[in-house]
């Protein structure tokens, strides 16, 4: 309770309502002052008034560990029957954005991909991989991309900084994830020029299956996964190195292992 009054003090949002409640009792009949905490008074029930940045929180952890994977509308609807915080619909929405198991779901939902008419249930884990690449600001090393490689059932991720995006050097990439990854039957790509040359002849040699997927084609399940690491390791990137620029390609190990950690700890509930 402390805790929660202390946080609700020091959020700009919660403290304008808090002084608001004080000063004109009159025109907050819609909220209360209990035990130094704020409370919405609705038709359900007092509702916790929550900061913005607590509020976040609890939706991310409550999509990833409470109550995973949930749609939207349940989320919401869980949610809102204990807490009141302006954006609350927006939050339940950006924490199933970024949650790649999910993203993955819906992408696979909607027939992006098939695996030689078999089911997702019946592809086996480690057979079909999806290949793509992330831009970055090049780095002290030289380095300018990350390879990304996503399994295609639990979304576990592979992040290869390169220093071209080439077809020779996503090649070299590729042959340094074969020599631990032996069981692979199928890539997915966008079929770019990178993709072409010494990356087929890699591919023709160990009887790997380069599989298309559609030309602009939006929101495939290799471009939704991307897009969930991209925006979470450049968030972290930027609040831990204030130069973009300088060493991006040293901290990419360390952070994959937690990205990979969470997103298959959440997938697994």
């Amino acid at each position: 309770s402390k805790f929660l009054s202390e946080f609700q003090a020091a959020d700009d949002y919660c403290s304008r309502l808090i002084r608001k409640c004080q000063e004109e009792p009159q025109n907050t009949v819609n909220l209360t002052i209990k035990n130094n905490l704020l409370f919405k008074c609705s038709e359900e029930g007092l509702k916790l008034v929550l900061p913005l940045a607590l509020a976040r929180l609890l939706v991310n952890s409550f999509h990833s560990f409470c109550a995973p994977h949930l749609s939207n509308h349940q989320l919401f609807k869980t949610l809102s029957q204990f807490i009141f915080v302006p954006g609350l619909s927006d939050m339940v929405a950006a924490a199933q954005d970024n949650c790649i198991h999910c993203v993955l779901s819906a992408s696979r939902k909607k027939k992006n991909f098939l695996y030689e008419g078999h089911t997702f249930q019946e592809v086996p884990i480690g057979a079909v991989w999806g290949i793509d690449s992330v831009y970055m600001n090049k780095d002290i090393k030289g380095y300018t991309h990350i390879l990304l490689l996503v399994e295609y059932k639990t979304g576990y991720v592979i992040a290869i900084p390169i220093k071209q995006l080439d077809s020779a050097t996503v090649a070299k990439a590729f042959y340094q994830f074969l020599l631990n990854h032996q069981n692979i039957s199928v890539i997915a790509s966008d079929n770019g020029s990178e993709y072409l040359g010494a990356f087929k002849d890699l591919c023709h040699k160990y009887n790997i299956i380069q599989h298309c997927l559609v030309t602009g084609q939006k929101n495939t399940w290799t471009e939704s996964a991307v897009s969930v690491f991209r925006a979470a390791f450049l968030k972290q990137l930027y609040s831990s190195i204030p130069d973009s620029r300088s060493c991006w390609s040293d901290v990419v190990p360390v952070y994959l292992q937690n990205f990979n950690n969470q997103q298959l700890s959440n997938s697994s509930l």
